[in-house]
């Protein structure tokens, strides 16, 4: 399965082989470095990032500094869409050309998927597709994402409501993009085609594929992380979050599962990021995932 925006599997950044240590011991193993210079780093909305109160806050915003690190000079295109999300959101500002470096790429391999300038509208509101680009929209992850995406162009088909409900009761990856494109028809103004219990019957289902077993999954880091990002992070119980903290590898990301021998993988680095983002900041007024009109 590909990850949709950002979040394409099978498109996955050159994977990282593990530095000092074995890629299962946990990351508190190493040396916590300094708050006040890894605070620097990110915003939490319009805000300034609290300084930390506590142990954990400390050891939270030193797992963010190593992570927004393991991104910089990253060459996957679906990374550097989400970088630039992370940009809009937290104020990264070493992440200020992540779309320029898109571009930059997609114009060196024109062949490129053409899923690429598909979910290019993520960080560019006027973006221009070209004649045919959906009919690249095959997988079910993205028939569930792109009309959301889309949506304030182009409403979404007659049985989209229907597709949503679909996707929920299959679970896994089609549940957590469920709920990423409720946030983006929320974000772009457009009513909800399912029922009006569907959004508790899927938050409560994507609640439910974090599994309290110590070991974070790609699948459990999404659902925790989409989570966040609809501003219900309550639904994550804080013990999942210090278990994806002491999940990080040396050399800043995540593996997509605690028994996987390779190094750390893009998607799930990316989304560890995000979510402990959300983590630290707390609920508070965020820009939207999507890039505003002008």
């Amino acid at each position: 399965m590909r990850w949709i925006f950002i979040w394409r599997l099978l498109a996955p950044l050159a994977l990282v082989a593990c530095s000092t240590r074995s890629c299962h011991e946990p990351a508190d193993a190493a040396p916590i470095e300094s708050a006040e210079r890894a605070i620097k780093g990110f915003r939490c909305g319009a805000d300034q990032a609290p300084k930390p109160q506590a142990e954990r806050d400390t050891r939270m915003v030193a797992t963010i500094d190593r992570a927004l690190e393991f991104f910089e000079g990253s060459r996957d295109p679906y990374a550097l869409i989400m970088l630039d999300v992370l940009r809009r959101r937290f104020g990264v500002a070493s992440f200020d050309d992540a779309l320029s470096r898109y571009d930059e790429l997609v114009r060196e391999d024109p062949r490129r998927d053409p899923m690429l300038r598909v979910f290019r509208r993520i960080v560019d509101h006027d973006n221009k597709l070209q004649p045919g680009d959906d009919a690249a929209v095959t997988l079910l992850v993205d028939q569930l994402t792109v009309p959301a995406l889309y949506c304030d162009r182009t409403p979404p088909p007659s049985n989209y409501g229907a597709l949503l409900d679909a996707a929920n009761g299959s679970g896994g990856y089609l549940r957590t993009h469920a709920l990423l494109s409720l946030q983006w028809l929320r974000e772009n103004g457009c009513a909800m085609p399912a029922a009006a219990d569907y959004e508790k019957a899927l938050l409560d289902g994507v609640a439910g594929l974090i599994v309290d077993d110590g070991a974070a999954s790609d699948l459990e880091l999404e659902a925790a992380g989409f989570l966040y990002a609809y501003g219900r992070g309550d639904m994550v119980h804080p013990t999942f979050v210090d278990e994806v903290m002491a999940q990080q590898n040396d050399d800043g990301g995540w593996l997509v599962g605690v028994s996987e021998q390779r190094g750390s993988d893009w998607h799930a680095s990316i989304i560890a990021t995000y979510l402990l983002l959300h983590a630290y900041c707390g609920e508070r007024a965020y820009p939207p995932m999507l890039a505003p009109a002008p």
